[in-house]
């Protein structure tokens, strides 16, 4: 059975990726054909070596994914968080902890700043193409990096009434010295 699962969420991945590549390549290519407007001088500009693992250690545990495609000025982010209240005791999960949820973003950049769609998927069970996904746009995420590690992450998902800012920063720091290269080239 577990190896049916298995199969069943490389095939639920491959599909997401598919459409991901479908539908998300397409309106990025889109986006770098207009005359996105850049800062002069010294501003800091986002670029591929940005994408990276990135938390805010005040809440350990939950982080995001980010992937910069700096030539077509797109940007695609994994939020990995927990519920807006816990479910009560006796909730029990098959896989992995009751409470988690998943967010994805994605949207285009302009010199230091990202302006994403947040998107939640619902619906589905672990390796498994049915029941069928369902995935919504719900709220915007800005990110306007500071430097190569750090910035702040701002979202809003008007569904739940939840908006805020986050810090974020690096979760391992290899990354750092080719962005900076960048940044000077």
């Amino acid at each position: 059975m577990l190896k049916l699962r298995s199969r069943i969420v490389l095939k639920l991945f491959s599909i997401l990726l598919a459409v991901f590549w479908l539908l998300v390549i397409p309106i990025a290519a889109t986006a770098a054909n207009n005359d996105l407007a850049q800062p002069a001088g010294n501003a800091f500009l986002i670029n591929n070596a940005l994408s990276d693992a990135w938390f805010d250690p005040a809440t350990d545990g939950q982080g995001f994914f980010i992937v910069v495609w700096e030539g077509s000025s797109f940007v695609f982010l994994s939020w990995f968080t927990y519920d807006t209240e816990r479910p009560l005791a006796d909730v029990v999960a098959l896989l992995g902890e009751p409470g988690h949820r998943w967010l994805t973003a994605q949207g285009t950049y302009s010199g230091d700043t990202a302006s994403l769609d947040v998107f939640v998927s619902s619906g589905g069970t672990f390796d498994s193409a049915t029941p069928e996904v369902a995935t919504v746009q719900d709220g915007t995420i800005t990110i306007t990096w500071t430097d190569c590690n750090s910035g702040i992450l701002t979202y809003d998902i008007p569904s739940q009434s939840l908006s805020g800012e986050i810090p974020i920063q690096r979760i391992v720091l290899s990354n750092v010295t080719a962005c900076e290269a960048a940044q000077a080239g």
